[in-house]
């Protein structure tokens, strides 16, 4: 395997740092190559990793006041010291420039490191804020030697071989692929199969091995890992009856993370939704997570090109029920439930995929339906769905929406939290076996709206809902395992579990 990059000519590229035994900020100018990755600094000596030869290195101490000149320099680990001139310097930065025909150039070596017998996906750090920035991920899918004409020879295994930006071993790992907990599946085409780093680091290993919703045995399709490859968490794990997702068939392309709480990943699944053996692009807006997400992917079209003139088209009427997800524009939201409010109809807000937006939003809201991930997202507190309930109505009431709000947060099996006219209720879950919970939010949302319409009162719409969440998640799938009303019916007959007040 060979790498190969367009080298543009009579480029540089400047690198500002603060030197601390602990942290190393990176500020570009321009994009170009070579470039210093790697930084490091052992008792006030730095050094650096050049990706390739560079015509010349300058390290320009304390903001351009002295300039310390180092000349051509080869590919490798390179250093120099922060005491120039008799004095020690706080902050540094350090310019690369290299020139180059236009050609495409191949910037690994033929050496022992770079034979890797069956390459799937390389993925570059491409984060000059970390010291991580330029580390080259290989996805290496059929171990075994390569033949004697494509000396020199190794052999690899099936996983990830991580490199420095020069293509030398970065960790010292030599012919050892790295997995640290990653289940590969059993194909040795496409598993794994492409890899993504995040804006955080966090590298992203796709898995197309497997198909459909069974896939591999404790595999996943896309996998979490930390720069080190040395732990990993499922994004998406089959075994969990979740139909959310099929082999990943792409580069599984990350903006934000789980730290920043908008973490989103773009995938082309195969063999997703169940049946269909085509590829498709979905796009999951998992924020704040957990792993692995059961989050039902989005496929924006028509969706995000609805404008406010779209939702205030129809007409509305006193009573009502106007509901909105956060799949659509956030001001053909606005629009559509001040149009809700301007009629005397009752408006519903499930703000999923969580996003931020501005407190006037909620102002136009009656009724407020939301996971505990969502509303930790809102009120930037840690929830789980196992906390206590005052922890959950602490977090509704610092929303501050007024007493004449209903907020609703749904807690699983726990059944589901609700502040009415400002008073905690609380309805129980049910005991059923969950093999599905996608669709289970959109299921309570839908059935709320609809009984609310019908006339009932929130106690008993939340009662209601709360039966027929407790019968989509018994069903695989979304819209297939959605309950008819004479199901919830039958089933409320039976015994409606109590209500209870005050957590």
């Amino acid at each position: 395997m060979s790498l190969l990059l367009i080298v543009q000519s009579n480029r540089s590229i400047r690198l500002f740092c603060i030197a601390t035994s602990f942290l190393l900020f990176f500020v570009f100018n321009v994009r170009s190559h070579p470039y210093a990755s790697g930084l490091t600094n052992s008792g006030g000596t730095i050094r650096f990793i050049l990706n390739e030869n560079a015509a010349d290195v300058s390290i320009i101490y304390g903001e351009a006041a002295v300039t310390n000149d180092l000349g051509p320099l080869n590919r490798g680990v390179n250093s120099f010291g922060l005491t120039y001139q008799s004095v020690t310097w706080s902050n540094f930065s350090i310019v690369v420039s290299g020139s180059a025909g236009g050609a495409p150039s191949q910037i690994s070596v033929d050496a022992t490191n770079n034979s890797i017998f069956g390459p799937r996906g390389v993925a570059v750090n491409r984060n000059p804020k970390t010291r991580n920035f330029g580390r080259i991920y290989i996805c290496n899918a059929n171990a075994g030697t390569p033949p004697a004409a494509d000396a020199p020879l190794q052999f690899t295994g099936r996983g990830i071989y991580i490199l420095n930006a020069d293509t030398t071993d970065c960790l010292g790992r030599g012919t050892n692929a790295s997995l640290r907990g990653i289940v590969l599946g059993s194909s040795a085409t496409y598993s794994p199969y492409k890899s993504f780093v995040g804006p955080d680091d966090s590298v992203y290993i796709g898995d197309s091995s497997g198909g459909g919703v069974s896939g591999s045995p404790g595999g996943g399709s896309v996998w979490k890992t930390d720069p080190d490859v040395s732990t990993a968490t499922p994004v998406f794990q089959y075994g969990l009856g979740v139909t959310n997702f099929g082999p990943c068939q792409s580069t599984p392309f990350v903006t934000g993370s789980l730290g920043s709480s908008d973490l989103t990943v773009y995938c082309l699944m195969w063999g997703y939704p169940q049946g269909a053996i085509y590829n498709n692009v979905y796009k999951y807006n998992i924020g704040v997570g957990p792993l692995p997400t059961s989050i039902i992917p989005v496929v924006p079209g028509a969706n995000a090109l609805l404008s406010a003139a779209d939702v205030t088209a129809p007409t509305l009427a006193k009573g009502d029920i106007a509901v909105s997800q956060f799949e659509i524009p956030l001001p053909a939201i606005g629009a559509f439930f001040k149009q809700a409010r301007a009629a005397g109809a009752t408006t519903i807000l499930n703000p999923a995929p969580a996003l931020e937006f501005a407190g006037e939003m909620l102002d136009l809201v009656d009724i407020l339906i939301l996971n505990e991930t969502e509303l930790g997202f809102l009120t930037k507190r840690e929830l789980r769905d196992t906390d206590d309930p005052a922890r959950f109505v602490e977090a509704a009431q610092s929303l501050r929406t007024g007493k004449d709000k209903t907020i609703c947060v749904t807690l699983g099996k726990r059944g589901v939290l609700a502040l009415i006219d400002g008073r905690p209720l609380i309805v129980p879950g049910r005991a059923v076996k969950a093999v599905d919970t996608t669709g289970a939010g959109d299921c309570f949302v839908g059935a709320v709206a609809a009984q609310l319409a019908g006339g009932k009162s929130i106690g008993d719409a939340l009662g209601y809902a709360n039966a027929a969440a407790s019968i989509c998640v018994q069903r695989m799938g979304a819209a297939p395992s959605m309950p008819t009303a004479e199901e919830v019916e039958a089933i409320l007959s039976t015994g409606r579990p109590g209500e209870r007040r005050d957590p």
